[in-house]
Parts: structure tokens; sequence; C-alpha cells
């Protein structure tokens, strides 16, 4: 069942509003554990705020905010995961983009790595 949802904090005791809205998807428990897991689904607009947000509502409500693949987007990301874990390991800072992408940190400042495509 579709549904919006909202949710509104004022951190620092009121001076600041975070405001984050979606549409409800679905939720489930996490297996034997008491935590849920929500799958909202966000506009773009919608998707930068969650991650603004993100750090503020795991402190104050203890609400993680990651990304939700597709099915192939997930299968794509776990196929880079050794990737990403190597550059980790050289030390270069990676971070996902746009839920598949991989950027790593360089003298010159964030590339983007390059996935040889169709055995390029």
């Amino acid at each position: 069942m579709w549904g919006q949802c909202s949710y509104s904090l004022a951190p620092g005791g009121g001076k600041a509003q975070v405001e984050v809205s979606g549409r409800y998807v679905r939720c489930w428990q996490g297996k034997g554990r008491s935590d849920w897991n929500v799958v909202v689904e966000v506009t773009p607009s919608q998707r930068e705020a969650f991650f603004r947000a993100a750090a503020f509502l795991r402190q104050q409500v203890g609400v993680v905010v990651g990304p939700c693949l597709t099915a192939l987007g997930c299968a794509l990301r776990k196929e880079r995961q050794t990737v990403f874990n190597s550059l980790l390991q050289q030390g270069l800072k990676p971070r996902w983009r746009k839920g598949v992408e991989i950027e790593f940190f360089s003298a010159g400042g964030w590339i983007q790595h390059d996935f040889e495509y169709f055995g390029g």
C-alpha cells in the first residue's frame, strides 16, 4: 500500500528544522532483531534531503538512511564490491555514487572509477 510519510525534527532544541518526506513502499522487521527496515520512494530532491539529514537522523532517533537498489543494481554493486574494497585498502577513500558507481580520491580530487564495459 502506498502512502505519504514524512518526518520532521528540530535539532539543537528547535533552532533548525530537518524535514524529509517520500512515499512509503514497504517495511519488514530484521530477522531475529528488534529493528525495522522501511523502503521509502523519493524524488531526486527528496533523496538529497534524506542524505543531508542522515547523520542527524541516526544520532537523534536511530534512523539509518541508505540507498535501496533494484535487483539489477544490487547485483552490479555486489560485483563491484571487490573494486571498492581494493581502493579502500589502497587508502583512496572510495565512495558509492548513484548507487553503483565508484569515486575515489586522488591528488587531483575525486575521480570516477572507469569500469571497462564490454571487454573494453
